[in-house]
């Protein structure tokens, strides 16, 4: 399916001409910013300014808090089909560096002949960027001197491992080992390459034994094309989306060495998809050209008629916390049918939770497809990701906006937690306590110096999104190692002044998490004009302990402050 080409043919009039609507009603969305010409991928440069990258015009425009303030880049791009600016990132030292990446298809001219993809380092000075430095080039190859103006992917990562990962398309470069057609010859396309920060092919790279330079920085093959990859913040597993032809859009988890089956399998192998682009024929996992170590994968769900996967992310903020049918699932962009869907992860997060017409992880038609629809007329999502500020932002390509996507409940992280007393015997005041994934932070009994102090005391800040919220909560996951210790909330009333204690609960030592209404009106607890709010979570023993000293854990904390 060629993708970018045909944008304008399947979805353009339905994405201007029909309001878009979620399906979700845990959710809601704002449109960030419009205006937008052919945007493809975006990069947050900060908590208020961020780069949305232009297609065909070769622009790198900064937004700053939704607001369009000029351009920080114009490149003379090839744009016919799918070539164009295409993929951004940032450097994960960008606070000190200030490095941005682009991958780009060259020309002279803005719609001039290709010269060849490249990726190059910009150098951001707070409103341009500038000092370029090629990194990797991707052109005409001595068996593939012309280049086609489809498939060319572009989208770009950087991983946890801190290499930069690169979506390459097959460029229609058919006839290579690459595409499981011709043992010795190198198409350098149909892969996802993976690359140290300065373009250089990674020791550890699964081929990097090979002669071959291009072959060193593959990490997987056997790929058509794709616009869509995110790491699972809880495996550090790579999800990508891989488009299909007349068959068989994949979604897949990348390993290193993947074979992941293009062109002679589309889909699950034991679907023996015949097509034309594999001459019609059943071929199975075998009949695959192996790189030593390897190995075919099927992908973990797929849509039999192709939707045009595009934008892939997970809604992994601690914002959705309190959203228990959006938190760590995935949202999917796709081109062809204006909705985005959202796939339910599985609790081991290897996969898609798929029952009923979806137990066999294959969408076999739009009805199925429809079943994990998450919204409607949002036209082609080409780029998806978490902002700084916790929401997710969706780029939508045929309509020309970023839109943000955020939970009715919002859950508010705290910006800062004091520790007044007590001593840290485990975990810290940040990271400790933003997910409930057992990493807790720990305490045991303090000094006090009168009775009426509790050993245990946490100060905790946050900003509410709204003045005046339909329901404001605060949530916290906690236990102790022994019993008779009571944790005591308080939460700041502003309108009078003072602390007031919202529940006091006997600890179990069995982690267990606590919602508590605010104690009366819920903007009285958030303070007018800076949308403050604050909390104190105290611990003391209320009777004999089975040892001194006692520990009280907590593993999570945060407000629940409701759309009003």
């Amino acid at each position: 399916m060629r993708i970018l080409a045909l944008l304008v043919v399947t979805c353009g009039l339905t994405a201007s001409g029909s309001a878009q609507l979620l399906l979700n009603n845990q959710l809601y969305y704002t449109v960030h910013v419009q205006g937008l010409t052919a945007p493809t991928s975006f990069e947050f440069l900060s908590d208020s300014v961020m780069i949305v990258l232009e297609k065909n015009s070769g622009k790198a425009k900064v937004v700053t808090n939704g607001v369009y303030t000029g351009d920080a880049l114009d490149l003379a791009v090839a744009n016919e089909g799918e070539m164009g600016l295409l993929g951004i990132v940032k450097d994960p030292q960008f606070s000190s560096n200030n490095f941005v990446y682009l991958f780009y298809s060259q020309s002279d001219v803005d719609g001039g002949a290709w010269i060849d993809d490249r990726l190059v380092r910009y150098t951001w000075n707070g409103s341009t960027l500038s000092s370029p430095s090629t990194l990797y080039i991707l052109g005409p190859t001595a068996q593939f001197p012309v280049g086609d103006i489809y498939h060319h992917g572009g989208y770009l990562r950087i991983g946890p491992d801190q290499k930069i990962y690169l979506q390459r398309g097959d460029m229609l470069r058919w006839n290579c080992f690459e595409t499981n057609w011709t043992p010795n010859v190198t198409g350098v396309a149909g892969c996802i390459f993976r690359l140290n920060l300065d373009g250089s092919a990674p020791s550890d790279n699964p081929f990097f034994a090979n002669a071959d330079p291009n072959i060193k920085r593959m990490y997987l093959y056997g790929f058509r094309n794709g616009y869509g990859m995110s790491w699972d913040r809880s495996t550090g597993n790579l999800w990508f989306t891989e488009n299909g032809p007349q068959v068989y859009d994949e979604i897949n988890i990348a390993r290193p060495g993947m074979n992941s089956g293009w062109r002679k399998i589309m889909g699950p192998d034991d679907r023996n998809a015949a097509y034309p682009n594999n001459n019609n024929m059943a071929w199975n996992a075998n009949q695959l050209i192996y790189l030593p170590g390897a190995q075919y994968f099927d992908p973990v769900f797929s849509y039999l008629n192709p939707i045009g996967m595009a934008g892939f992310g997970f809604f992994s903020s601690t914002r959705f916390l309190e959203t228990a049918s959006v938190f760590d699932n995935a949202v999917l962009g796709c081109t062809n049918t204006n909705k985005i869907y959202m796939l339910p992860v599985r609790s081991d997060r290897m996969g898609v939770d798929a029952s009923g017409p979806l137990a066999d992880l294959v969408a076999d038609s739009g009805a199925e497809a429809d079943l994990w629809a998450l919204g409607t007329s949002f036209g082609a999502i080409t780029d998806a990701k978490i902002g700084p500020d916790g929401y997710m932002y969706l780029c939508n390509w045929s309509g020309g906006r970023i839109y943000k996507v955020k939970p009715k409940a919002d859950a508010v992280f705290p910006y800062d937690v004091q520790r007044v007393r007590g001593l840290i015997t485990g975990g810290n005041l940040e990271a400790s306590l933003e997910y409930p994934d057992n990493n807790r932070l720990q305490l045991r009994p303090g000094i006090v110096f009168t009775t009426g102090q509790a050993p245990i005391l946490l100060e905790c800040f946050g900003t509410s999104p709204f003045p005046a919220p339909a329901g404001l909560d605060f949530v916290i996951e906690a236990s102790a190692t022994s019993p008779a210790i009571d944790m005591i909330v308080e939460l700041y009333n502003f309108n009078t002044g003072a602390y007031v204690t919202a529940q006091t609960i006997d600890l179990t030592t069995t982690d267990t998490k606590y919602t508590i209404a605010v104690p009366g009106t819920p903007s009285h607890f958030v303070q007018v004009g800076t949308n403050e709010m604050r909390a104190r979570v105290s611990m003391r023993a209320t009777g004999p302990v089975f040892a001194y000293p006692w520990t009280g854990s907590i593993d999570m904390l945060h407000w629940t402050s409701d759309i009003p």
